[in-house]
């Protein structure tokens, strides 16, 4: 993330600078001005080094899903987040929205997310975004094409996208986000619970989830989620894994680390069968913190291998 700051620093309008500063440093207790001069452009070249205009877009879902067959570019779920070319963390933030009702003009604030990636491939030149809210609905869906910029960019690329919000206000608080990359059709995929609007100065404090779905068939289930912001002077984090309906748990506590803005947990040997994940912060001094918790997911049961080939 620093290096992201270096680098807008000195490719960046003033006014950009300041939005994506805050963004990414700002506790999730504190509103920033919702980009919606950046947003509703297309262009993110300006997150290249040495960019050039129309070095990198972003198309919206009527575009991704008019000229792309998404079914075409599904790709092969990775079994491991190891395993991939290119890295994905979601930070949750609080936007503030200017809403003009006929002759009023107020200030909201709504639920938003900033996703970030770390592309680290040069055969990568394009990332699909796809959010379900179900299985049977119709994805949010947005393509980053940056294969202009391959041939004179350095590797890592870092891009990032906060322009959605109003997510969970709208029940999209549970959700699948998968994340492909073109031409190699790896696609990394998640179910993710994205935390409702926090008020500034309150520390009603929710993280956002991502549960990987690529080893819930052997059993595995890996969790990251966002760091409650200083203010709430966290000592440490229990993650607890439930199974459905028998109610049986296991739990990890895990320490805060300063340099990441994501914590990792782990379950192994997990039997087959429904679960939820939930998250809650050990903070100084208070005994009623909440669990905030993930809609049920279902690990496979892992298939034996055979003694004898």
């Amino acid at each position: 993330m620093i290096f992201l700051v270096i680098l807008f620093s000195v490719k960046m309008p003033s006014f950009w600078i300041c939005c994506v500063c805050l963004l990414l440093f700002l506790s999730t207790s504190d509103s920033v001005p919702y980009p919606s001069n950046r947003c509703s452009e297309n262009d993110c070249s300006y997150q290249l080094q040495d960019f050039m205009n129309n070095t990198c877009k972003i198309y919206n879902t009527s575009v991704c899903l008019n000229f792309y067959n998404i079914e075409e570019f599904n790709g092969e779920t990775l079994k491991s987040e190891e395993e991939s070319k290119f890295y994905v963390s979601i930070i949750p933030y609080t936007a503030e929205l200017v809403v003009k009702k006929k002759h009023v003009v107020a200030t909201v604030t709504r639920s938003a997310i900033n996703i970030t990636f770390a592309i680290n491939d040069i055969d990568i030149n394009k990332l699909i975004v796809k959010l379900y809210k179900n299985v049977s609905s119709t994805p949010l869906c947005r393509i980053f094409d940056f294969h202009n910029a391959n041939n004179s960019t350095k590797f890592p690329i870092n891009l990032f996208y906060d322009c959605l919000y109003n997510l969970a206000e709208n029940g999209m608080q549970n959700v699948r986000m998968d994340f492909i990359a073109l031409p190699l059709k790896e696609k990394l995929s998640y179910n993710i619970f994205i935390p409702g609007t926090e008020y500034p100065g309150s520390c009603t404090w929710q993280p956002l989830i991502m549960v990987f779905r690529g080893n819930l068939h052997k059993g595995i289930v890996q969790v990251r989620f966002s760091k409650a912001p200083e203010m709430c002077n966290v000592s440490s984090y229990m993650i607890k894994l439930t199974q459905h309906p028998s109610g049986d748990e296991k739990i990890v506590e895990i320490k805060p680390e300063i340099s990441k803005n994501m914590l990792f947990a782990q379950f192994s040997s997990v039997d087959g069968g429904s679960y939820s994940v939930s998250v809650k912060p050990v903070i100084w001094g208070e005994h009623h913190n909440y669990w905030t918790k993930t809609d049920k997911f279902v690990v496979e049961k892992p298939k034996s291998l055979p003694l004898f080939s």
